[in-house]
Formats: structure tokens, sequence, C-alpha cells
């Protein structure tokens, strides 16, 4: 982003100190004048990721800057570039120049499609501000053959640091839920079937992430806002093992009436009646327990 700045103009000048005080923004004020630098942030808060090691009295060691940002490299002529179509200060026919650098190497295609959905995502209330010095994912916005960009979390480097409790099981596969329903049909002749889905929004099933676990997995945009999710995105590794261990969940305290007609496959219900009438009747309990305290899953209608 790039302005013209007035000299002396307070309101102006605030502005930019505001600025400033957040380690979110990289902010560069250069003097078309003179060609010096007026302002720019300081080298330690040139960091894009950083880390520190150790425990207990060893949190107190420095910050290590795993990626730094390329603006502390940049020359005069760089700016002078980025802004060649500023304005003079018609008061005193002098010209300053501020730039807000991108942030990190996102390409410039991915700009408009992630801020979008960032924007929409903040005003629901599925994420927020967050202040964590560790930042393991980012947005991107990706093509897939002839279709629109669309939006991603990005969360490959923490993939080896996940690990789930024992009581955790994999989502069964397709094949499996079409194997138990071709057995089943075998010994019930007048066997039918139903399918429930429980509701998902495009990029997040509807699980709420713990405050510890929100801090553990920010993410940055286009922008170098950092935000913390609220609910679990699809693209988080193993998701679909959270969303499929909620659903089981769900149906376990009435295992002994459930168990032999209901088969669970992440946010799928498979249910198995007798005939039309005993089907409806196990469509009814599962779909009465699913949806009931706590009120956070519905079924897809």
């Amino acid at each position: 982003m790039c302005a013209t700045v007035k000299r002396n103009d307070p309101e102006m000048r605030r502005f930019l100190q505001y600025l400033a005080m957040h380690t979110w923004v990289v902010v560069v004020i250069w003097d078309a004048k003179t060609g010096k630098i007026v302002t720019q942030t300081p080298k330690n808060q040139m960091w894009l990721n950083r880390e520190k090691s150790g425990l207990g009295r060893a949190s107190e060691n420095e910050w290590t800057a795993v990626s730094e940002n390329v603006l502390r490299n940049y020359r005069n002529e760089d700016l002078t570039q980025t802004t060649s179509s500023s304005q003079k200060d018609p008061r005193k026919n002098e010209t300053l120049y501020w730039k807000i650098h991108r942030w990190g190497d996102y390409p410039i295609d991915w700009d408009v499609p992630v801020r979008h959905v960032i924007a929409k995502l903040y005003k629901v209330g599925f994420i927020s501000n967050t202040f964590s010095s560790r930042i393991p994912g980012r947005a991107m916005a990706v093509k897939e053959g002839d279709q629109d960009r669309d939006f991603y979390f990005d969360f490959r480097q923490m993939i080896d640091g996940i690990v789930f409790p024992r009581d955790v099981e994999q989502p069964p596969s397709v094949e499996y839920l079409l194997l138990t329903a071709r057995e089943f049909a075998k010994t019930n002749l007048s066997a039918r079937f139903a399918l429930l889905r429980l509701w998902e929004a495009p990029h997040f099933y509807p699980l709420m992430m713990g405050p510890e676990k929100r801090e553990l997995t920010p993410v940055t945009d286009t922008l170098g806002r950092a935000w913390e999710r609220k609910i679990v995105p699809k693209d988080m590794p193993y998701s679909e093992i959270s969303m499929h261990h909620s659903a089981r969940l769900r149906i376990q305290p009435y295992g002994r009436l459930l168990a032999e007609r209901v088969r669970v496959r992440r946010n799928l219900y498979l249910l198995m009646g007798q005939d039309e009438e005993d089907m409806m009747k196990y469509a009814t309990a599962t779909a009465f327990v699913t949806q009931t305290e706590p009120w956070k899953l519905e079924m897809d209608l």
C-alpha cells in the first residue's frame, strides 16, 4: 500500500505512529526530496516467523528468526519505483511516501480471493486476531484445472507434530459402508437404507476449538495479519478424524440401541432398517440424539 504523506500533519503523524507500534505491519516512510528513510520498522521486528527453544528457565532464551522480511534489504530506488504515482503536498511543494510492504512471498493473485474469504470469516466470528508468536499456517488461494481460485489453509509444516489419543479411530472407507449394507440386505429382504449428513461450512467443520488449541494453529494472510480459528478448518491435518470422532460420540451413549443399525463415517450416518418403518425409526432416533444438547450439530437437509 502506498500513499502521500503530508508534512507536519498531526492526524497523519498519529496514524503512522499507530501503525509503527504494531508488529503485524512493516512501515517505511521515505523522503522523496532528500532520498532518506525517515521511519522504518526496527530490525528486530522484521521477522515473518520466529521460534524459541527450551522450557522452564530456558524460556528466557532469545527469539530466533526463522524467516525475515525482505524489506530490510530494500534500496531507495526500489521505493521510488513503487511510489511513482504519488502526489506532492500543494502547500509546501514537497512529497513524502509511506509504504506498507506485502507480507512474505505470497503471489499477488492470491490477494483478492484470500482477503475476501478472510473478511467473511471474521464477520461471522469464525476467526479472530491473535498475538501468537508461532504461526504454523497460512491462507492461500489455489486453482485446480479450469476452476476459479479457491481458499485453503496450508498447515503442512505441522503435520508431523500431531498425535491423537488411542481411542480416536480413523473414519472407515466408503467401501466399508457399502459392504455393511449388502451384508444386511442378504438377511433382510425388505431392507431399507438412509444416509444422514451433518451440515458443514465450505471451509470448516462445525466443531469448536478450545482456547488452548487456537493458540497452537494460527495462520497469516496476504497482508501479514495473524488469525486464530474458533472452528476446525477442513484443511487442518486429520480434521476428518476429529469430525468422525465427534459424530461417533453423539451416538455412543445409545450404543445398545443404535450400534447394530447405525454406521458412522466422518459426518455421514448410514441407517439400516428391516423395512421402511423400521428405517424411519432409526433415522428419527439418530437425528434426535445428534442434534440435541449440545446444539452444535444439525442434519443437512
